[in-house]
């Protein structure tokens, strides 16, 4: 499927969005926000990084020509950041190294030993370590640093949402007379037909 700009629901923000099949029969999952507001513009931003996704995928992947230290500072100079930023992306240098762009993929296990506990789950590595790095290598992808990056990201399991049954719902209400204001208008218990002890 080829690569399509869409409007995220929660930002409003154009996306370039897609699942692109390489020739190894891995599917790797494309999902940045677009550099430009022009849907025009960033349709041909989708059309480029896919023509280069694909261009690497068959011919090889071109030697980066900077290092990741040189990216991360980059990164975190370009545009103004969160605080915790540049002090995460300090402690991945530290864990990953100051190593070529074309080889930061392979350093990942490493970093991802030396910065999270032992037993961490995927989620804690994916968010610590997968997430950040793949900003910075994108960042210096789009500046012709090095290629754009595809990780095999850990699948994280899908948390489960807890509901109440209308009585259970009721039984909550009556407990806690303080709270009942609050309980009697949330949206979950007017849609579950509760009867607000109330009323």
């Amino acid at each position: 499927m080829p690569l399509r700009v869409v409007i995220r629901k929660d930002t409003g923000a154009l996306t370039i969005s897609g699942r692109l099949k390489l020739t190894s029969g891995e599917t790797i999952r494309v999902r940045e926000r677009a550099q430009s507001n022009d849907r025009r513009v960033a349709e041909e931003e989708a059309k480029s990084l896919e023509l280069k996704i694909l261009r690497d995928d068959w011919l090889g992947k071109r030697p980066a020509s900077r290092s990741f230290a040189e990216a991360v500072k980059a990164y975190t100079e370009a545009t103004p950041r969160s605080n915790d930023t540049p002090k995460r992306l300090h402690r991945l240098l530290n864990a990953i190294g100051d190593v070529n762009l074309a080889d930061v993929e392979d350093k990942l296990n490493g970093a991802r030993e030396t910065m999270l506990r032992p037993g961490a789950g995927a989620a804690a590595w994916k968010r610590a370590v997968i997430v950040p790095v793949r900003a910075v290598m994108r960042y210096a992808a789009r500046r012709k640093w090095c290629d754009y990056p595809v990780f095999d990201v850990p699948q994280t399991p899908e948390g489960r949402t807890r509901y109440c049954l209308p009585e259970q719902a009721e039984q909550i209400i009556a407990a806690s007379p303080h709270l009942q204001p609050l309980l009697t208008v949330l949206p979950m218990y007017r849609h579950a037909d509760v009867r607000s002890p109330l009323s």
